[in-house]
């Protein structure tokens, strides 16, 4: 396995842990992918980047993007809060909204966005929750095979790796590979 890394500054955690393991990478910025995509030597590459760095990868390699659900129904139970659909315009300021099928902005509490969102954009919209620690997790064929701090915390709080387990068990939907973000939420 070899790593494409995007050279901008995203994902930090996640490139240092890809520069310390025993696989080649290569790094090149999001401008110069098109570019570059000659010199990745015909080698498969595992893109770790920004949401539009990997589609833009996997679009110049032909490579078709399964949708993922954001919620699946399996792992409803371990929201920890109701999240409905809904069009933009529909969240109440104070609900936390983020897009449904791009990454059309970052989510966020509505009334605390700065960026321009459409009216009649779909979007999940549910109660904001508080949280001291936010973690991915990325699965391959089934297994946890690691994961990392998502919100850039130093503090020492770890979350329950058996609910993570417990998660891609129930999950029977799962594609070959993906990752679930989770959080510990404050007290």
């Amino acid at each position: 396995m070899k790593y494409l890394l995007q050279q901008e500054n995203y994902l930090r955690k996640e490139k240092l842990i890809a520069l310390k393991s025993d696989n080649s990478c290569f790094t090149v910025s999001y401008d110069q992918l098109e570019s570059n995509i000659k010199n990745l030597d015909g080698a498969e590459y595992v893109p770790i980047g920004t949401v539009e760095f990997v589609n833009k990868y996997c679009e110049l390699q032909n490579i078709k993007i399964q949708y993922i659900a954001t919620y699946p129904i399996e792992l409803t139970n371990y929201l920890q809060r109701k999240i409905r659909q809904g069009s933009y315009s529909g969240a109440r300021p104070n609900e936390f909204v983020k897009p449904i099928k791009t990454k059309a902005f970052t989510g966020a509490i509505k009334q605390e966005l700065t960026e321009e969102v459409p009216d009649d954009l779909p979007v999940w919209i549910s109660d904001p929750v508080k949280f001291s620690a936010e973690f991915r997790c990325y699965i391959v064929d089934r297994k946890l095979i690691g994961h990392s701090r998502y919100d850039d915390g130093d503090d020492e709080v770890e979350f329950d790796v058996n609910i993570v387990e417990e998660m891609v068990y129930n999950y029977t939907s799962q594609p070959a590979g993906y990752s679930i973000d989770v959080g510990v939420c404050e007290v």
